[in-house]
């Protein structure tokens, strides 16, 4: 099993972005080879195997209602949305996104969040 990240959760729309994230690297920017490509794809299914994935369906006007009151987008307030609904700390390394929803959302870098994967046993 793929050690810290059974706890986790994403949205479905991570599986898009990281995938894309692929996707850019290969076809657009020409910086990794078609192997290497296939190879991050192949890690990113097995982390997406283990880790369990949440959805904004029936939370749209909610989702709706954050971007509007906050000033985010939808993206944005879609995690903040769900995390606020499930109680769970929003991971993020956007600053701005951190220092506008901390008040309403606990929120922490990806650095503090595998400083504490460190630490634990």
């Amino acid at each position: 099993m793929l050690r810290g990240f059974s706890d986790g959760f994403i949205l479905d729309l991570t599986i898009y972005e990281a995938v894309n994230v692929v996707w850019k690297e290969y076809y657009l920017l020409n910086k990794i080879s078609m192997d290497t490509a296939a190879k991050f794809i192949e890690v990113l299914s097995k982390i997406f195997e283990v880790i369990s994935v949440l959805s904004v369906k029936g939370l749209e006007s909610e989702v709706f209602n954050i971007a509007v009151k906050h000033g985010l987008t939808i993206y944005d307030a879609s995690y903040v949305t769900v995390a606020i609904r499930r109680k769970l700390t929003l991971v993020t390394d956007d600053k701005e996104l951190r220092k506008t929803v901390s008040h309403i959302v606990k929120t922490v870098t990806s650095d503090d969040l595998t400083k504490t994967q460190r630490l634990s046993p």
